[in-house]
């Protein structure tokens, strides 16, 4: 069991860490941001990018997965060929027609959205930029498909560093601001497209598969209602906090979520990434469903963990990297924004259960159901509370959709979770957080002391309250032992091996 759980964590962190890199490049690039942005332009440039996500992932119709799942079940060459050819053509054709049927109506939006023409040319830029990356998820996934991870890697480190220097030279050097931003990261898609034309050649065959196009058309296209619910609950509050409130307070909420987002870029993405193959893998075999509560059990526990970790010094952070006291601001909301990445990691989890038996429908009337309760919450809160409303209807949505996909799921496909330890943990993380506020009032010194002695009785709390197992207080102990002597290192790190 613990092999298993300690096999998942490898090949997460493999097939992650080119995504890692896209992920980090917008919290690298904060500094520059913060030094060089006003909060309200922040707050514009946090609507744009919204916007693209959104745009992007409805024009995909889940194309790109969907070219994953028909290759992989196609074992002719040929046919796979023809598969990836016909998939690019579509994109690229919509692609192509959506910049055509949107760049007139670029100014539109710009007044729709900034109530001025000012952003025009930015919203052009951000069309191609949509475009192209588009095209780039076909080839990253195709690279996925064909098990290439180190070109997967490269590829996304050499993308990573193009829109780092590009961001840095048109932003702190040129002072373009907001434009500077966006083509910086319209260079890095480009780089990426001409790194691997020659892979995606090599991949293809010009024949066009009609009938494979109607197939995939039919796959992706019910899943546009829960993609669009999806982007609706994690990306439209910031809509509606512009609404409300002001570009400054969509600057000050996409800055503290920024940096509570260091967990779902380290933990929350990377298991996506590369649990899922371990998972299906695993349906079926003896033990498969105690492993599946260990991993939400483990999971949630990092999740905790990290989301502790950052309560305490986040205010730090941001203090740190922002010379605006404008940005402070956002201080008091990243341990917040921190908890609803720790629900989202356990729906997440819980809603595999749907995929192990086909009946993903359920996952998406319960994200329907989550986007909806969600936005009424916001309308509800936002004008009474404000910013500090939006992860605090993002909680209590995700835990409704929590219930729900715990209840639906157990019955499609029953897995022993580990309720009592899960309800725990996410107790203890609360703990932590209200004594937080507790620690203010010490000297700075004084108070990282006991932020880290907090920390370091973590797993004491946890032993108190009997979550380990007999075998697992063995395996830790056992762990202890081997990586407590210098010398014993090296043979450790060679028996970690990517399989």
């Amino acid at each position: 069991m613990l092999a298993k759980l300690k096999n998942t964590v490898k090949h997460s962190a493999i097939y992650s860490l080119g995504n890692l890199s896209a992920k980090l490049v917008g919290f690298i690039l904060l500094p520059i941001y913060f030094h060089y942005l006003t909060i309200e332009e922040y707050g514009i440039f946090s609507i744009l990018e919204v916007t693209a996500q959104i745009i992007m992932e409805v024009l995909l119709i889940s194309i790109p997965t969907a070219m994953m799942r028909w290759y992989s079940y196609e074992d002719n060459e040929e046919k796979r060929k023809s598969i990836v050819f016909t998939s690019f053509v579509f994109i690229i054709f919509i692609a192509i027609v959506s910049n055509l049927v949107l760049i007139p109506f670029a100014g539109n939006l710009s007044e729709l959205l900034f109530s001025t023409l000012k952003y025009s040319e930015h919203f052009i830029i951000l069309f191609l930029y949509i475009s192209i990356s588009m095209i780039n998820r076909m080839i990253l996934n195709l690279i996925r498909v064909k098990k290439k991870s180190v070109f997967f890697v490269v590829l996304s480190l050499i993308r990573f560093t193009a829109i780092l220097i590009f961001n840095i030279y048109f932003v702190a050097i040129l002072g373009l601001g907001i434009k500077g931003i966006l083509l910086g990261l319209l260079i890095g898609q480009v780089l990426l497209v001409v790194l691997s034309i020659k892979f995606v050649f090599e991949n293809t065959i010009f024949k066009f598969n009609f009938s494979i196009l109607k197939e995939m058309l039919g796959y992706g296209f019910p899943l546009i209602f829960s993609t669009i619910s999806t982007m609706v609950l994690n990306l439209g509050d910031r809509y509606l906090i512009k609404y409300f409130l002001g570009d400054a307070a969509v600057g000050i909420y996409s800055a503290g979520f920024k940096i509570a987002s260091l967990v779902n870029v380290f933990i929350n993405h990377p298991f996506q990434m590369g649990f899922l193959p371990i998972a299906f893998s695993q349906v079926g075999k003896p033990g498969s469903k105690r492993f599946f509560a260990k991993v939400l059990t483990y999971k949630t526990l990092l999740l905790v963990f990290v989301v502790i970790v950052l309560t305490f010094f986040s205010g730090n952070i941001l203090t740190l990297i922002s010379n605006k006291s404008e940005y402070l601001s956002a201080i008091p909301l990243i341990p917040i924004i921190g908890f609803v990445f720790i629900f989202k990691g356990i729906q997440y989890v819980m809603g595999l259960s749907f995929h192990y038996v086909n009946r993903t429908k359920f996952n998406a009337y319960i994200v329907i159901f989550g986007a909806l309760i969600n936005v009424g919450l916001n309308i509800w809160l936002i004008p009474q509370i404000e910013i500090i409303a939006a992860p605090i209807s993002m909680i209590i949505s995700l835990i409704l959709m929590s219930f729900l996909t715990y209840y639906f799921a157990q019955k499609e496909f029953y897995i022993p979770y580990e309720t009592r330890k899960i309800i725990t943990l996410i107790l203890i993380g609360v703990l932590y957080y209200f004594v937080s506020f507790q620690l203010q009032e010490f000297s700075f010194g004084i108070t990282i002391f006991l932020k880290l002695v907090l920390l370091l009785l973590f797993p004491f709390i946890l032993f108190a309250t009997n979550f380990f197992e007999v075998i697992e207080l063995q395996k830790i102990k056992g762990s202890a032992k081997k990586w407590r002597n210098p010398k014993m290192w090296k043979d450790n790190f060679q028996q970690i091996k990517f399989k």
